[in-house]
């Protein structure tokens, strides 16, 4: 069977967003001495409100899904719901390939945009202010990074819930009679189960991902120095 999502290799891999998330924020250079060529740079961070979104996509798309399913046994058109069933899980297996997508590339991103914002805050000539606008720093960069784990757990329990409810299709499209549909049904419970609590992850995560983004400094046009 084709993997759907590629496996997760670095702790912040399973993070935040996919390069095809991200944004760019210009911020201008602080040092009068830089060359000009330098003085406005533009820095990768990411799209948080997108990844929310498909995160939210994702879950809605489960749902969906597993519902299809529970639709089969119960039906007196057992061949419609699994048509069903099959193009839910169809659009399943899209949208989970692009919202937890991994890409090695995240933890470089998130360090790119987390050091610049750190070497701009030097350039803070009193150290009162200094401090809170590091402090800031730190704070968000430590909600980015908390993310890693939760991302990474449930990135593998999407992958495990889909092969599932992909073996399940297999199986009814190989026996989609009264019999082979019941000798199914603890499977069936079982991805529902595990469906419904995947769907709980991905609302919290998706919470969560809309304070970062909040917390995230604005893009402005070029900041005086």
């Amino acid at each position: 069977m084709k993997k759907i999502i590629t496996p997760i290799t670095t702790p912040l891999a399973a993070g935040l967003l996919v390069l095809s998330l991200l944004g760019s924020v210009p911020f201008s250079g602080c040092s009068t001495t830089r060359s000009k060529s330098s003085q406005t740079a533009t820095i990768k961070s990411p799209s948080m409100a997108q990844f929310r979104d498909e995160l939210r996509a994702t879950r809605a798309s489960l749902i969906r899904t597993t519902d299809a399913l529970n639709r089969i046994p119960i039906s007196s058109n057992a061949l419609g719901e699994y048509n069903n069933y099959a193009k839910e899980l169809n659009a399943l297996q899209k949208i989970s390939a692009t919202s937890l997508l991994n890409s090695d590339n995240t933890r470089d991103i998130g360090n790119t945009f987390f050091t610049y914002w750190e070497q701009e805050t030097q350039s803070i000539q009193v150290p009162e202010v200094r401090e809170i606008a590091d402090q800031r720093r730190t704070s968000v960069q430590a909600s980015y990074n908390a993310l890693a784990t939760p991302l990474a757990t449930a990135h593998t329990r999407l992958t495990d819930i889909t092969t599932l409810l992909t073996d399940l299709r297999k199986a009814l499209a190989l026996d989609l009679s009264a019999a082979g549909i019941s000798g199914l049904h603890k499977q069936t419970e079982k991805a529902t189960t595990q469906s419904a609590e995947l769907a709980t992850s991905l609302d919290n995560l998706a919470a969560e991902v809309d304070k970062i983004s909040n917390a995230l400094p604005r893009p402005t046009p070029t900041a005086a120095k």
